[in-house]
Formats: structure tokens, sequence, C-alpha cells
């Protein structure tokens, strides 16, 4: 978060040097899912931006101007997220939006951020087709798919030798990408390893845990994002 929000002060700087802004307010535009199985990631968005909001504006702004929160609820859903940005950048104007969780949504915003060529500062949605087209006014500021499971991911499965690896997947934009990239590691260190693919919204995951036990791996990977993780694992403790 402190390096979306240095990024954000960054670029409103940049604007309110460049261009007249009349309005004693700079509105921030923050785009993320209040609904949903992952509503508490925005939430977390929300109350974390606007803390730090409320730190910046004690000390004066920025550039003298104080920042206004105006938070899009995207609902973890393409559409509605590219309504809820266009919305900011035609009906609020705001001068940049940060945030988005959900790597389908954000895959939606960005064409829209570069359509209306409002810098948007992407949080926590790791695909890399994000930042691939390499538009001007898309940002990321968290990781991406390739780097967590080249780096981290695929390491530690090699160096605690686990020999058989399980991947459970959901069937998203996110889940689909870190997934294949998970598959491309495990095929070239020799491993053998099996995919489980499961509901985004799932609350439900007794079927794919029974066959999780009738293959018995060494290590299972679960790429689900949200309320749904919690089911996972509760169900799997059971």
């Amino acid at each position: 978060m402190r390096r979306v929000v240095f990024l954000m002060i960054l670029v409103v700087s940049f604007i309110i040097g460049s261009l007249a802004f009349a309005q004693e307010t700079i509105k921030i535009g923050v785009v993320g899912p209040r609904t949903g199985p992952a509503a508490a990631t925005g939430k977390a968005f929300e109350e974390g931006i606007a803390i730090a909001l409320d730190h910046i504006n004690a000390k004066g702004g920025v550039l003298g101007k104080k920042l206004e929160v105006v938070f899009e609820d995207t609902g973890g859903v393409p559409e509605k997220a590219a309504s809820a940005f266009e919305k900011l950048a035609t009906r609020d104007r705001v001068p940049i939006v940060v945030g988005e969780s959900h790597s389908s949504s954000a895959l939606a915003e960005i064409e829209v951020a570069n359509r209306y060529k409002v810098p948007f500062i992407i949080c926590e949605a790791w695909h890399d087709d994000i930042t691939k087209k390499n538009y001007r006014w898309v940002f990321r500021a968290g990781p991406v798919n390739s780097g967590v499971v080249d780096f981290y991911i695929a390491p530690f499965v090699k160096e605690h030798g686990f020999k058989k690896v399980a991947i459970v997947r959901e069937n998203s934009d996110w889940g689909v990408g870190i997934a294949e990239r998970t598959e491309f590691n495990m095929k070239n260190f020799g491993l053998p390893f099996i995919t489980l693919k499961v509901e985004r919204e799932s609350k439900d995951f007794y079927t794919e845990l029974t066959k999780l036990k009738a293959e018995n791996p060494d290590i299972i990977l679960a790429y689900i994002y949200g309320t749904g993780l919690h089911f996972f694992v509760a169900q799997a403790h059971e």
C-alpha cells in the first residue's frame, strides 16, 4: 500500500503541476470489489487508502490540494468494472484511478484507462497480460503471475523435494494464468502434477478434496481467491 500511495502522489503532483486545477479538492478514483468473493480486498483498499489520505491531508495535501476518495465497486465482474472505471473517468472526472484485485476486471479496466487517458495504478491484479500491452496510462504496483511462480512457488517446490504436485485453480484469468505458469515450471522440473478446476464462487470443494485424497500429492497449490480459499482450507481440515 505504501508503494501505491507513493506512486499515486507522484502522478497527482505531475498532473496538478501540468494542468490548471481550480478546485481545492482532487478526487482519487478507487476500483475494487465491495461485493463478491473478494469483497474483503476491496474493503481493505478503501480503508487503507482512506487512512493514507487522511494522513496526507492533515499535512496539507499535495501541492496545497486536499485529496478525496471516490470508490466504485467492481464486484469481480469485467463488464461492471469497465463501467465503473468509465464513470470515474467521465462523470467524476478523476485525474487518477488506483486499486483492483481481480485480473479479469483489470484487463477490462485498462482498455478504458487507455481510451480516456486516465493513469491507472493496479495494486493486486497479477495477470501478466495487464502490462504486456505497454499502455502508457497503466502502471503496476504489485507482482505478476510469472514472477510469483518463477521466483517463489516453483523454487519452493523444487527445494523441498516434493515429488508429486496438485494444482487447484479457479476459473478466472488469474487462476488460469498462474496455474499454466506453474504447470510450465513443473514440466521443466520433470515433476508429475495434476490440475483440478473449480468455480471461482464455489463454497463446496468436497468433490475436489476427495480426488486429491485419492491422488495423495506431496503438496497442494491452491489458486483460489477470496472467501473460496477459506472454504477450501476449512473443508480440507475436516
